[in-house]
């Protein structure tokens, strides 16, 4: 499910005023949340991604799918 605008906003405030993980690889702040399963693609979601703060996983969800995404180094932790 995409975030509505003002969660999306709120997302991109909490990540850019460090309150977001950091990548354990690169030590990026720049990271997006991994998306599992089957999403609905809405405008939202779509700007979403484009903006880089989600990143589609894949459709099979195990239980043990990392969370977040480096957009700078690609690592998913």
């Amino acid at each position: 499910m995409a975030m509505g605008k003002e969660a999306s906003e709120a997302f991109s405030k909490q990540m850019n005023a460090g309150f977001g993980p950091r990548c354990p690889k690169c030590g990026s702040e720049n990271i997006a949340l991994i998306i599992w399963g089957d999403p609905v693609y809405c405008d939202g979601l779509i700007q979403d991604i484009d903006e880089g703060r989600v990143h589609i996983g894949g459709c099979c969800v195990t239980g043990d799918n990392p969370e977040w995404h480096c957009n700078d180094c690609e690592e998913e932790f």
